[in-house]
């Protein structure tokens, strides 16, 4: 190729200057604009020298506008281009440029990258490029000549994304993510600046729209907290509804899950008063190994013929099993009780402790004062625990299948006697399995 001296003398000037944009802008200013730079200028003529010789010879303005009119056309590359530019974006992310402009120091921001912004590492633009899109896409750049679209970003959002085609020389959507986690402040950068619409920012960095759109409501929750610090001090038994429904009648607040999270957040939760529990130490038992020495008692009960419930006290010797008294009332209360065990007491000896439940006639007033008197021990089992009361649940068995459920009792009286003769044989011929098979009399006598 032939070039005279005054196009040798460009063309070696723009070859020896093609990696420093800052030379090539106090040199050839007039080269050199935010729309040229974008395209790549410095790569397209450093590989095309007949367009580096033709710009400097003939009547192109610059590399762009030869590649316009018959780059596209011939297929030249412009793939590894020099610096893609936002003035908006640059201005934005440097305050100090933008102050520099205000006062007059710089003519535009991007005279402030080419001389030291660039060296510096600050950010040009991370935005779709129109001119790569159409050179690496050539059936876009034919349909945008065809008029089937307007722009190749258009293309992009219509097909080009689903495709997977590469929307830009420098936009590496991932990183860019990663670089600026807050991605509606990248939409609203966008739509502020003009490059897309804010349905085409919110589909390009894959945020939905409602979160683009939504404004943060400044939070002011220290009136409300103190309020219901105050209440709760006041009304100390008063839950998180109680307290939002005073809240509420003064205005202060409407949502109750605003006062529930300021209720939980300052630990003002009303602790729930559990019921008492009686509670017994779990103590071992030993078996006995003499008449007398411990006895056992518990309730039973019943009905009439006529439907009238009615109470049994049964009360067993632990060692030899045999039943020593039977209490048969309509109510049998805790005095009512201690009667009935001075009545035993004066045909035999009071054993030095009785194991029975914690039922209310047990842990009466009136047997407290009568087991303190004799010196007997009220051994109560665990409450939930009826096998710490083996010997007696287990007569309560025998007694109700050998004789409650065998009759039907007339009266109370009627009751009385069936049971007082069912006793006497227990007692005297019904066999033990557990004795040996020896009614509990005749054993409680072999043992003495």
């Amino acid at each position: 190729m032939s070039t005279d001296a005054t196009g040798t003398d460009t063309l070696q000037s723009v070859e020896l200057l093609l990696f420093d944009d800052r030379v090539v802008l106090a040199q050839a200013p007039d080269l050199v604009t935010p729309q040229v730079m974008a395209f790549g200028e410095i790569y397209y003529l450093g590989h095309n020298p007949d367009v580096a010789e033709a710009v400097a010879r003939d009547g192109y303005a610059n590399g762009y506008d030869h590649y316009v009119q018959y780059g596209v056309g011939e297929d030249r590359s412009t793939a590894e281009r020099g610096v893609a530019f936002d003035e908006t974006y640059y201005l934005s992310h440097n305050p100090d440029v933008a102050a520099a402009i205000a006062a007059g120091d710089l003519p535009d921001a991007f005279t402030h990258y080419s001389l030291c912004g660039q060296s510096e590492g600050r950010d040009p633009n991370a935005l779709f490029d129109e001119c790569w899109y159409r050179s690496e896409n050539a059936d876009v750049a034919a349909a945008v000549v065809q008029g089937d679209f307007d722009s190749a970003y258009e293309h992009y959002l219509a097909y080009g994304w689903q495709q997977g085609r590469d929307l830009s020389a420098w936009m590496d959507l991932e990183a860019y993510q990663a670089s600026h986690p807050d991605v509606s402040a990248a939409v609203t950068h966008l739509v502020v600046g003009g490059w897309l619409s804010q349905r085409g920012a919110c589909r390009l960095l894959g945020l939905a729209r409602s979160v683009a759109q939504y404004q943060a409501m400044p939070c002011n929750d220290e009136p409300l907290r103190a309020r219901l610090q105050a209440l709760a001090t006041c009304y100390p038994r008063y839950g998180y509804l109680l307290l939002h429904a005073l809240l509420r009648q003064e205005g202060l607040v409407i949502n109750r899950k605003r006062t529930y999270r300021l209720y939980c957040k300052h630990g003002l939760q009303v602790r729930t008063r559990r019921r008492k529990r009686l509670t017994r130490p779990r103590t071992s038992m030993p078996l006995p190994d003499r008449p007398n020495q411990r006895w056992s008692l518990d309730f039973a009960s019943d009905q009439l013929a006529s439907g009238r419930r009615f109470r049994m006290l049964n009360i067993v010797d632990d060692f030899s099993r045999e039943c020593i008294g039977q209490l048969v009332d309509t109510s049998i209360s805790g005095r009512r009780l201690a009667r009935f065990l001075d009545e035993i007491a004066q045909q035999r000896p009071l054993p030095a402790s009785i194991v029975c439940d914690n039922g209310p006639e047990l842990t009466s007033k009136a047997m407290f004062f009568w087991a303190r008197e004799r010196k007997v021990t009220l051994a109560f089992i665990q409450p939930g625990k009826p096998t710490r009361n083996a010997f007696i649940k287990s007569f309560n068995g025998k007694f109700r299948d050998g004789c409650l459920n065998q009759h039907w009792f007339l009266s109370l009286a009627d009751a009385r006697h069936e049971i007082t003769q069912w006793r006497t044989h227990y007692n005297h011929v019904r066999p033990h399995s557990s004795l040996n098979y020896l009614p509990p009399v005749a054993y409680a006598e072999q043992c003495a």
